[in-house]
């Protein structure tokens, strides 16, 4: 019976002994290395979930309700303020005659788009609607839309919402101010009856 001798030498021997302790060594340190950059990771994640949760929750409770009331006191004191000049013009019942307050008037003697608005807002509180018209016909058609907006300002205060927004195309932008241009332009053409009409001074057609 044939006896089987190992080919491995006393210095493979010594090779895998001090090979194994090496191995080791390295293989605590890759294990430890791991576990370093598994904490760092940890750490990490929980400083940002931390800053999630103060960013979500760290607001001071006081500023947000001091904020929700001055959004609703906002278009409750423009409307306060609006009202009561309102009151003054109607009062005070402006005329055709005197100094002009608006400066393109009282400087070149020419009706700007605006001019008339004080009149024709006072002839519209006192329910005299043909005499706003004649005083300024685009303020008069201006003041429905400017009463929507205002509505919707105060509804989306008192339900803490954003204020809707009204998106028009292009050419509907173009239009309203080639139609601006031209009611400021035409009430100063002393052309025809209607023209004379337009402009901020009372007329008749």
């Amino acid at each position: 019976m044939h006896q089987q001798f190992s080919s491995v030498t006393p210095r493979d021997h010594l090779d895998e002994d001090t090979a194994t302790p090496d191995g080791q060594e390295h293989g605590a340190r890759d294990h430890g290395a791991h576990e370093h950059s598994a904490h760092e990771h940890g750490a990490s994640d929980h400083r940002t979930i931390s800053s999630e949760a103060t960013g979500h929750h760290g607001a001071d409770p006081g500023a947000a309700a001091a904020a929700a009331r001055w959004r609703r006191l906002a278009p409750l004191a423009v409307g306060g303020l609006t009202a009561a000049a309102t009151l003054a013009v109607t009062w005070w019942n402006p005329s055709d005659t005197g100094a002009p307050l608006c400066p393109s008037k009282f400087v070149f003697g020419v009706d700007c788009p605006f001019c008339g608005t004080t009149r024709a807002t006072a002839a519209l509180a006192r329910g005299q609607f043909g005499r706003a018209l004649d005083h300024n016909a685009l303020w008069v058609v201006l003041i429905p839309f400017i009463g929507v907006a205002f509505v919707l300002w105060v509804v989306s205060a008192f339900r803490d919402r954003p204020m809707p927004t009204v998106s028009l195309p292009r050419w509907a932008w173009i239009g309203l101010g080639v139609a601006f241009v031209a009611f400021g332009v035409s009430r100063n053409l002393d052309v025809t009856a209607f023209t004379r009409w337009l402009g901020a001074d009372a007329g008749a057609l």
